[in-house]
């Protein structure tokens, strides 16, 4: 016989899924657990029906077609401090010196990441990063930053923070239906974007 504590540490998880730790203009603390990075393209889709980043489909990516460029961030994973969940950053890959990359990994190259809040703000894509130091009694999000990294081994990616429209779905966007209805099709076929 098993104890009923294994049944469920052994059991999916029931939490919510990976989601985007935005950027606002008001600093939000975020605990980096890891340089560990993945890559991303993405377009952001304004129509009030979906109004978020969508990944980008590459070669089959009506966006694309359309001559719609997506724009290419490196994701890193962090712990949300007042959230107190794990959250996917999405840093652009833009350079110079207001931009999020030119702020942050210098920052990350010389802070101690387990004791170290960075409270990340950004206004007119100017950001602003500063740290402070995590008391010792301090929420570090252990528990959270375990099954974070068990659901990443079991195939999660930080890529899953992002929604993610078949070709279809995106051609159904009602901002885009002029640029398919004119076409006299769907736009399956190549060349007629």
């Amino acid at each position: 016989m098993a104890s009923v504590f294994d049944a469920f540490d052994s059991a999916p998880s029931s939490s919510p899924r990976l989601r985007e730790g935005w950027i606002r203009t008001d600093p939000t603390p975020y605990l980096f657990f890891t340089t560990d990075s993945e890559s991303i393209a993405l377009h952001f889709e304004k129509d009030p029906q979906v109004k978020c980043y969508l990944q980008c489909l590459g070669l089959e990516c009506p966006y694309c077609e359309m001559g719609m460029t997506a724009q290419d961030f490196v994701l890193l994973p962090v712990y949300d401090l007042e959230d107190r969940v794990v959250k996917v950053v999405k840093i652009p890959l833009t350079q110079g010196p207001e931009a999020l990359a030119t702020k942050l990994l210098p920052m990350l190259k010389t802070q101690d990441l387990a004791n170290t809040a960075f409270l990340i703000s950004q206004s007119n894509r100017q950001y602003r990063v500063d740290t402070r130091r995590l008391g010792e009694n301090a929420d570090r999000g252990l528990l959270e930053l375990k099954a974070f990294k068990s659901q990443y081994e079991s195939g999660l990616r930080l890529t899953d923070a992002f929604r993610k429209m078949t070709a279809d779905e995106i051609r159904g966007i009602d901002r885009l239906q002029w640029r398919f209805r004119d076409q006299g099709d769907s736009g399956d076929e190549a060349g007629v974007l």
